[in-house]
């Protein structure tokens, strides 16, 4: 802006002055000549007051005596008596010009033409003499050029000198021009004190200022949301741009892939992590395509699911997200195995009922063992009802169902209630079986509760030594119920601990056979547990037995 300014000014008053220049040399040019048509003429009236005076006997000298001036003498039909330059007698009648035709008629006449004999623009002064004749001086404008251009190096050091001046003065007018609008506050444009012309662009200024930082607020809004919403997601998120660099990756893509610790915002994916899902992901999403795939990272089971982002048709990036499908895969696994579990425990009790019930059938058993295997009939079927039953039970708690609502339970009174339930066990196994502790109250479903406690007593009986014993200790902690069962029994191997929840899984098969488990008990347990949004936990005794640790909310519901 600084030069256009400075430019227009120097310019124009460069124009001025040349235009000025010029200007007065023409009126100076032109001053001159008509100074020089004064003297011209001023000479001729001279020189035809001489031929008048002295007559035509000394009309030769006089004539001869103007050296630095042209004459011509004509008579008064045009006839070229005369000319101090060409012999009168190649000369053409001069009648028709025009200030000799003045002369003769007007007694002088001026004109001034390029004349043909010198080549040169010429003044003409004719007058008329006495004896008729007229007498012609002429000059040519020379003079008045020559005076001119010998004023060239005057007047160009003039234009030099000014064009100085115009320079400094432009720098100087662009400096006051320019100081104002440089100091302009654009945060605060109407607080400007400025030429009044700018008014209406400050007033623009302050709307756009306005409605800009508008933008930016709902842009740094609607960023910080997205960065809310994408660090506190449970799924990772690597947002990329078409050649690869990460844009944006949130907290959870770090626990996920363990970033490299070179990495930086901005850098290549490849920076990022060295997962290959990831690295497939993202190089098929920002080929165009879309990814779906799953793979386990550090044991546990990811979907990885990338797509490309278009615009107006091009690929300007890809998103690349992480799902956690471990439960998942885990439920997936959990339900085929218990599928396949099943199938096995149901169909040994059925293939027994069978066995029995076709050899009873087709006669083949003596009628003395016909009891017996009826009685074996019997308790696989009493067996194979309670293993129905049982999955019926882990079905319900999968489900979050209940048949009952939640009510003020008393954890003390229903232990108490289980060891009554379980009097015959205990009078079977010899086992000395203690309920102690305090009255503490929670929120929950009788039903499953009381499902939980027996089968911990129930275990907890089955598999304890002889003359064994068995301590349920009921107690607050805090905010929870605790419920240990404590017994003196052959004990748990710590390698079995983590799997004793898993559905059909025995320590010890042989065993548990034998005491008519499903070994769906402490499965259930763990699920009552959970429904309740509480916690169970096995450890070993220093007496070489098992305890159980239970905790329920007191506020449960």
């Amino acid at each position: 802006m600084r030069k256009r300014i400075f430019a227009n000014v120097f310019f124009l008053s460069a124009f001025g002055i040349i235009v000025s220049a010029l200007l007065v040399s023409l009126i100076v040019y032109s001053s001159f000549l008509d100074e020089q048509k004064k003297n011209s003429a001023y000479e001729a009236r001279n020189l035809a007051a001489a031929l008048n005076a002295e007559g035509e006997q000394e009309e030769s000298s006089i004539l001869a005596s103007y050296t630095d001036t042209r004459i011509t003498l004509i008579a008064a039909d045009g006839t070229v008596l005369y000319d101090s330059l060409r012999s009168a007698a190649e000369m053409e009648n001069h009648l028709d010009r025009e200030e000799v035709a003045a002369a003769l008629l007007q007694g002088e006449g001026q004109s001034v033409r390029r004349s043909e004999t010198l080549g040169m623009q010429t003044i003409y002064n004719a007058v008329r003499l006495e004896n008729g004749n007229v007498v012609r001086a002429a000059q040519t404008t020379s003079k008045a050029w020559l005076f001119v251009w010998g004023n060239v190096p005057y007047i160009a050091a003039i234009i030099a000198l000014m064009l100085l001046l115009s320079a400094i003065t432009a720098t100087a007018v662009t400096k006051k021009l320019t100081q104002p609008i440089n100091g302009i506050d654009l945060d605060n444009p109407l607080e400007n004190d400025i030429y009044g012309e700018f008014t209406p662009l400050l007033r623009k200024i302050d709307a756009q200022n306005k409605q800009i930082k508008k933008h930016i607020s709902d842009i740094n809004r609607k960023q910080s949301e997205f960065e809310s919403i994408a660090q506190n997601m449970n799924e990772g998120l690597v947002l990329l741009n078409q050649h690869g660099k990460v844009l944006s990756v949130n907290r959870r893509s770090y626990e996920i892939l363990s970033c490299s610790d070179l990495f930086e915002p901005g850098d290549h994916y490849f920076m990022f992590s060295r997962n290959l899902m990831l690295r497939e992901a993202a190089s098929t999403a920002i080929d165009g395509k879309s990814f779906e795939k799953k793979a386990k990272v550090d044991g546990r089971w990811y979907q990885f699911i990338a797509n490309p982002v278009i615009s107006d048709g091009k690929i300007i990036g890809a998103a690349v997200i992480i799902l956690d499908i471990n439960d998942k895969e885990e439920t997936d696994t959990m339900r085929r195995e218990f599928s396949a579990n099943v199938s096995h425990e149901l169909k040994t009790p059925l293939t027994a009922i069978s066995g029995y019930a076709e050899i009873i059938e087709n006669k083949i058993a003596k009628p003395d063992d016909v009891p017996d295997f009826a009685h074996k009939i019997c308790r696989e079927s009493a067996r194979l009802l309670a293993l129905i039953e049982d999955i019926i039970k882990l079905s319900r708690l999968d489900e979050g169902a209940t048949v009952s609502e939640p009510e003020e339970i008393d954890i003390l009174g229903i232990c108490i209630e289980t060891k009554e339930q379980l009097a015959k066990k205990i009078e079977e196994h010899s086992v000395d079986f203690e309920v102690k502790g305090e009255r503490v109250v929670v929120r929950g479903v009788v039903s499953t509760l009381s499902e939980m406690l027996y089968n911990l007593c129930d275990n907890a009986i089955k598999y304890n030594k002889e003359r064994g014993s068995v301590e349920v200790e009921v107690s607050n902690s805090g905010d929870f119920c605790k419920i240990t069962v404590a017994d003196t029994g052959i004990g748990i191997a710590p390698e079995h601990r983590q799997r004793i929840f898993e559905r059909f899984y025995r320590v010890d098969k042989s065993h548990s056979r034998a005491t008519g488990g499903t070994g769906l008990g402490l499965s259930i347990a763990m699920h009552a547990a959970r429904f309740h949004k509480g916690t169970i936990s096995v450890s070993g005794n220093s007496s070489g037995g098992t305890t159980f640790t239970v905790l329920i909310p007191k506020g449960n519901g």
